[in-house]
């Protein structure tokens, strides 16, 4: 299983660990309509998505206002970046990096 942890303040209420359950995982900040919910500021309605593949586990920018980013670069929109354990993954200012 996938399961990011904030690097910047792992015990934060504001920014819980991410535990993908499903093969497409939406994340944002509209409670009613995504799987991994981010209450914080930048952070778009739909923001992006983690998607599982076979083995594989993909991050999709899915036209956020303030970027998705995988190791510092911002992805494109609908991009598809597959990710592995040590990955640092960002929602506008929130960072996670990836675990295996």
């Amino acid at each position: 299983m996938w399961a990011p942890r904030p690097t910047d303040r792992i015990e934060s209420a504001a920014y819980p660990d991410l535990r993908i359950t499903k093969d497409s995982f939406l994340i944002g900040k509209k409670k009613d309509a995504v799987d991994g919910w981010l209450k914080a500021r930048g952070i778009s309605r739909i923001h992006g998505r983690i998607s599982r593949e076979e083995d594989c586990y993909y991050l999709t920018d899915l036209n956020s206002t303030n970027g998705t980013y995988l190791n510092g670069g911002r992805l494109e929109v609908n991009e598809k970046a597959r990710l592995r354990p040590g990955d640092c993954v960002g929602f506008a200012d929130v960072r996670y990096v990836v675990e295996g």
